[in-house]
């Protein structure tokens, strides 16, 4: 079993993906790296916790990166819809379309 600092962060990041709040992933991401090594440095070689933690940190990852790749997925469905509506817009101006045209 991991120890409670560990399964913490997890907790954390799991979720702040489950909430979009991506940019705390990227902050925490570190310390939890850093508490898995951490941990793994205190079992003995061949400790068979040694290969949950890893089991648990690769599962933790692959996780993560499926929740972006969807997250990432449905903001671009989201851009195709908007784009159904470019022939309703009117001429985009010289300045990116605010102000007056002309």
């Amino acid at each position: 079993m991991a120890p409670e600092s560990i399964t913490g962060i997890e907790t954390r990041l799991r979720s702040s993906v489950c909430a979009g709040r991506f940019a705390d992933v990227a902050d925490m991401l570190p310390s939890y790296c850093a508490a898995v090594e951490a941990h793994a440095k205190q079992l003995p070689a061949g400790d068979p916790r040694l290969a949950e933690l890893a089991s648990r940190f690769d599962a933790l990852a692959v996780w993560i990166r499926l929740m972006l790749s969807v997250g990432r997925a449905q903001c671009a469905g989201e851009l195709q819809r908007f784009g159904h509506i470019q022939g309703y817009l009117g001429p985009v101006a010289g300045n990116g379309g605010f102000g007056t045209e002309g």
